[in-house]
């Protein structure tokens, strides 16, 4: 079952890869680079409050707690655990990394950002999510990560979303009185 599920990763890999030095490789590295470092999560958790005020500031608060606890997650006990290469090497922090592909970490971060996020915020979901896909689909185009790896990585991402949610504290009544919940 391993070899037909790492067929059908390679298959789709080929498939999916962009060609170096074309339009979609471009964007597929802007969006790869514009994640690392959580870029795009300050980018969303300033929009969010700018744009939503107090409700924004709660998305974006349980938002970033779920990707402090999902980069912990993937970088401290998925990755290490399980020992997965890349389809080619990437470089990381100076060195090259063949291991640590399962699971991304940016889909996973990606992914947890936009679902906490776009469950305190319903109105946004569709942007959020759109990104955290974008970003998934960049690392499978630059050839960085297999397909499977890429869901994976959503998976986690939008399980510690849903527990980091569940577990948060609801919104105080006065947010409920002015509205600013949905």
């Amino acid at each position: 079952m391993r070899a037909g599920i790492h067929l059908a990763d390679r298959s789709l890999l080929y498939r999916l890869r962009t060609r170096p030095g074309s339009p979609w490789h471009c964007a597929a590295a802007s969006l790869s680079r514009l994640a690392e470092y959580h870029r795009l999560l300050l980018i969303e958790c300033g929009l969010l409050c700018l744009a939503d005020g107090a409700a924004g500031r709660r998305a974006a608060r349980l938002g970033a707690v779920s990707v402090l606890l999902t980069t912990s997650i993937v970088d401290v006990v998925l990755k290490p655990a399980v020992p997965r290469e890349r389809p080619k090497p990437v470089l990381r922090r100076g060195v090259l990394s063949v291991l640590d592909a399962w699971p991304s970490g940016h889909t996973a971060n990606a992914v947890a950002f936009s679902t906490t996020a776009g469950l305190v915020r319903p109105r946004r979901r569709t942007l959020l999510y759109g990104a955290a896909a974008a970003i998934g689909w960049s690392r499978v185009a630059l050839g960085a990560h297999y397909p499977s790896d890429v869901v994976g990585g959503a998976a986690v991402g939008g399980l510690v979303a849903y527990a980091v949610w569940l577990a948060s504290p609801p919104p105080s009544s006065r947010y409920l009185i002015r509205g600013a919940v949905n």
